[in-house]
């Protein structure tokens, strides 16, 4: 099916991956650490998915250190996400793909890949054990929903200001506790690489973002909720999904002065690098220079929507519907509404950062 095809055609979330492998070497500079160790070192990702964005940025940051080190020392490397992931496709590529990270160093390579299936909402390794982490486009997704919003929205963004706003402290809270936990496992000097879906806009305006987005939340409550009544509005609410678009500067609140530091804690992650940067679509680009027509740019785009979405909206529905027959609908909905009017592609926002874990006596 075309949207499993997606990773081929649309290179958004890789580009963001590139744009994160373009600050390795400000994330490996001044490490203190590098020069007097000889392993072996833990490398984490944290929200590996199913690996297909993982190799690239285990390639450059092993090769680089590498190169620093001018040695190959010990190296685990550990891919973590939920249970239900992908792990054996993960190790798949690692051990069989043109792309894996293992061959880029050859097969005697002292490098040994894990997998860990824990959320990143708990403590994923041993303390003090984690030289080197990462995480490419994964803290959005939240370990619950926050709230079951009153009106039809499946998204934040589109609920009422206050339940928006309640939302959106809930998720704050909930990163301080990703970074909470990343402070505990990083060692004294450990650094994390982080690329964080953002957007760049003004809450206190109570602007709706238009996007596809929109145009599927609309069509299942709209048009199939309401046409075909074979969801409740109760049922239909209950499927909202639970991701957070924060702001840059909501982002780099969590850092005030630039430091985290967990409650009734000695350590905590000083913020060295902050910046964001906007991802344009790629097949938008293709499309305007004339490489695509209207229909495969329509396609393309809720695909690519289709591809995070759908895992977790199916699972909210209920299991006395078709989810099929639902998601058939909303998607021909989406493709649709682009063919009409690209500009419904969203502008995605990216922020990086860059922490190390710091002894608060010592900073």
């Amino acid at each position: 099916m075309l949207w499993l095809a997606i990773i081929q055609h649309s290179k958004t979330q890789g580009a963001a991956v590139i744009k994160m492998c373009s600050l390795i070497p400000k994330f490996l500079d001044g490490v203190s650490w590098l020069e007097t160790e000889e392993g072996p070192i833990t490398l984490v990702e944290y929200g590996c998915a199913d690996g297909g964005n993982s190799q690239y940025p285990v390639k450059e940051i092993l090769k680089q250190f590498y190169e620093l080190k001018k040695k190959q020392i010990p190296v685990h490397v550990i891919h973590n996400d939920l249970p239900g992931s992908n792990f054996s496709h993960l190790f798949s590529l690692i051990e069989g793909s043109d792309q894996s990270y293992k061959r880029e160093f050859g097969n005697k390579a002292p490098i040994y890949s894990f997998a860990s299936g824990i959320s990143f909402y708990e403590q994923v390794v041993s303390s003090d054990s984690v030289s080197l982490a990462f995480s490419s486009t994964a803290f959005h997704w939240q370990k619950q929903r926050h709230l079951h919003f009153s009106n039809d929205a499946l998204f934040h963004f589109h609920a009422p200001v206050e339940e928006h706003q309640a939302w959106i402290q809930a998720s704050i809270s909930g990163l301080k506790e990703i970074f909470a936990h990343r402070s505990n496992e990083l060692r004294l000097g450990g650094r994390l690489l982080l690329s964080h879906l953002s957007w760049d806009g003004d809450r206190s305006k109570g602007v709706i973002p238009r996007s596809v987005h929109k145009v599927l939340t609309n069509a299942f409550f709209e048009e199939f909720v309401d046409r075909t009544h074979k969801l409740t509005r109760e049922q239909a609410r209950a499927c909202n999904l639970p991701v957070t678009i924060l702001t840059p500067a909501e982002l780099e609140g969590i850092f005030p002065n630039g430091v985290f530091v967990p409650e009734g804690a000695n350590y905590g992650l000083k913020l060295l690098h902050f910046e964001k940067t906007v991802i344009p679509s790629p097949v938008l680009a293709r499309f305007e220079s004339g490489g695509i027509k209207i229909d495969l740019l329509a396609q393309l785009v809720v695909a690519a929507t289709r591809a995070w979405f759908s895992p977790a909206f199916r699972s909210y529905l209920p299991e006395s519907v078709d989810k099929d027959e639902i998601e058939e609908f909303i998607y021909a909905k989406a493709e649709e509404a682009v063919r009409k009017d690209p500009t419904l592609i969203p502008k995605h926002v990216q922020a990086f950062m860059i922490v190390e874990k710091f002894q608060v006596d010592k900073l």
